[in-house]
């Protein structure tokens, strides 16, 4: 398949003429569309990449949603800044979690008071450095595959919405009917 922007223009295009709307996470929540697309883009490593695919989107009239991970290069804050002027979703991509228990061996079976009072500490500190550039009420777990430890056991312990999170896609959205495409595999 023709992993490119013009390919990426033409799918923008298509949807545009099927679906009446384009929202984030957050209004997906609160509004609940009849039809809508969400166009979530975990920003892993290029954010720069991400920026190109926020203008094309905005220059196209559509929103979507992006969720950035905390640090993945020094000098982000610009283009964070930049996709939520240009009409764009923000929401964070945590890893708090395994971040916190990066030495912990085993598959997160036991996890100490200690580990989870950082790791929420923390979840805490980089929702809000997100919430500087927009104001941040969706997360999504990122998969971190050379841990032991799976992000979402956080929520066991701890009610993400006890700071007025209102999504968090993996938890909160029924998906059994929606239509789910990915980009995994350099695929539109």
């Amino acid at each position: 398949m023709d992993f490119t922007l013009n390919t990426y223009r033409k799918l923008l295009e298509t949807l545009k003429g099927y679906f009446p709307r384009f929202c984030g996470f957050g209004e997906l929540i609160t509004e609940s569309p009849d039809r809508c697309v969400v166009l979530r883009h975990d920003v892993d490593s290029k954010p720069a990449n991400a920026l190109i695919l926020a203008r094309i989107e905005a220059s196209s009239g559509i929103k979507a949603s992006y969720h950035f991970r905390i640090g993945i290069i020094k000098d982000q804050n610009a283009i964070i800044r930049e996709i939520s002027d240009l009409g764009h979703e923000i929401a964070y991509h945590y890893e708090d979690l395994s971040e916190v228990c990066k030495n912990q061996k085993r598959g997160g079976e036991y996890l100490s008071k200690e580990m989870i009072r950082e790791a929420v500490k923390r979840f805490q500190a980089n929702l809000e450095f997100f919430r500087m550039f927009y104001p941040v009420n969706v997360i999504s777990m990122h998969g971190s595959p050379l841990s032991a430890i799976d992000n979402r056991l956080l929520w066991k312990y701890y009610d993400y919405r006890q700071d007025g999170i209102i999504c968090e896609p993996y938890f909160d959205i029924d998906v059994s009917g929606l239509l789910y495409l990915t980009d995994t595999g350099r695929r539109w």
